[in-house]
């Protein structure tokens, strides 16, 4: 038996699988797809061209066994958000906590639930989960739908959300184990919500998030989600977002990595209905042997699309990053327009990336384009700020700051854009 071999083996752990043997039939259906798929494909290596810069021989030792219940206290959480009170819902190892989490209003029109609950208690879900993201072909969304228990539903119908939502996942690493959140987030009927998630690790021991979060977006609605990877020094962070974007409708993404060994966040959107519009903005700083991947497919289905796509990284130390960025312009699509751009800076000699944009279009009477540049800070720009009387490492920062910021121009909420921010500069000054 491989090796990857081996380690596809240890993640289906029998005992986990087991426990949802009581599940509802179309549950247990949909969990058991989940694994024969993931079987079936095995753990993606290094010989599949997505994963051609992501090494997951890091998972060696990685038991399979589901991560623990455990208590977190309070004081251990740090909300982003500290100028606006907002709804959030606190996950530990994938479980939803209740005594951490705090819903002040969501008014008529907003059914947010952990998705536990909706489960249990009613098969609404069943007309969501599942049916946007497919486990064929996707080896480490299959894994996660193989082991679908909590994580947050969202559905916003004919209405604004004031309040954004908050969504924190708490990893407390124990004897390499796994857990798998699934998120739904539907939004319907000139709808619009603002969500941030943050994924925040606790210690220094080995873990492994499998995140799926599966959206739709349609009849001239509009999700805002904005996302924060701070994962603790040795936490593996795996996370796959499949979306759908109809008429007249919008999903805007905002990224920022920070923290973890082995970070790889992989998003694909298919632009599906007229006037459908997608943003994929991120931002990665690593240092050290982080290895950070940004993975994204953006495909336009129909006529008269837009998406525009803007990715940097900051790398330092013996840091390595991934971008790799795809639009699909399907047959047919006329009149789409897709942007991309990736820029990077590397801080040391020994920082590494790999960046792969592409443009693969099928129709005519489009508008694409995408660029992809790498290189070492402006020593006229360095010394213009030290000659100022900057020091420099201020002015390394400065620098640093401002090439990054720039892939944020695009949001709007000036609280959520503060956030963004902090953390860069918290990062440059460490």
């Amino acid at each position: 038996m491989s090796h990857v071999a081996e380690i596809t083996r240890s993640l289906i752990n029998e005992q986990s699988v087991m426990q949802f043997s009581k599940s509802k039939p179309w549950l247990k259906s949909l969990r058991s797809d989940g694994i024969n798929a993931f079987i079936k494909d095995g753990l993606p290596d290094t010989n599949i061209e997505n994963w051609k810069y992501t090494n997951l021989n890091q998972l060696n030792g990685v038991t399979g066994v589901r991560s623990p219940k455990v208590v977190v206290n309070k004081n251990q959480i740090s909300w982003l958000l500290n100028e606006v009170e907002t709804n959030q819902l606190v996950f530990v190892n994938g479980y939803f906590q209740e005594y951490l989490s705090k819903i002040i209003d969501v008014g008529q029109g907003i059914r947010i639930a952990p998705l536990c609950d909706e489960l249990v208690n009613s098969d609404f879900i069943h007309n969501y989960l599942g049916k946007i993201g497919s486990t064929t072909g996707n080896p480490l969304f299959a894994l996660n739908t193989a082991f679908i228990e909590d994580g947050c539903s969202i559905v916003v119908e004919d209405c604004k959300s004031v309040k954004p939502l908050e969504v924190i996942y708490i990893s407390n690493g124990s004897n390499a184990t796994c857990h798998h959140p699934r998120n739904i987030i539907v939004a319907r009927n000139n709808a619009e919500i603002n969500i941030i998630e943050r994924h925040i690790g606790i210690g220094d021991e080995v873990y492994v998030s499998n995140g799926a979060t599966e959206i739709l977006a349609e009849d001239y609605s509009t999700i805002n989600h904005y996302r924060v990877f701070d994962d603790a020094v040795n936490g593996i962070n795996l996370s796959s977002v499949r979306a759908v974007v109809k008429d007249y409708s919008y999903y805007n993404s905002f990224v920022l990595s920070t923290g973890g060994r082995l970070n790889r966040c992989e998003i694909n959107v298919a632009c599906a209905g007229e006037r459908a519009n997608t943003s994929l903005s991120g931002v990665y700083i690593a240092r050290d042997k982080q290895h950070m991947d940004h993975t994204t497919s953006i495909e336009h289905l129909v006529p008269n699309t837009t998406s525009v796509e803007n990715y940097r990284g900051a790398l330092d130390g013996s840091a390595r990053g991934v971008f790799q960025g795809s639009i699909v312009v399907a047959e047919g699509a006329d009149g789409t327009d897709g942007r991309m751009s990736n820029k990077n800076l590397l801080l040391s000699p020994k920082a590494e990336v790999n960046a792969k944009p592409q443009l693969e279009i099928y129709a005519d009477d489009v508008q694409c384009a995408h660029g992809c540049t790498t290189g070492e800070l402006d020593e006229e720009a360095l010394f213009y700020l030290r000659s100022r009387g900057i020091s420099e490492k201020n002015a390394r920062a400065i620098l640093v700051e401002g090439f990054l910021n720039e892939a944020f121009s695009g949001i709007q909420e000036q609280t959520i854009l503060n956030v963004f921010h902090k953390k860069i500069r918290d990062w440059m000054v460490i």
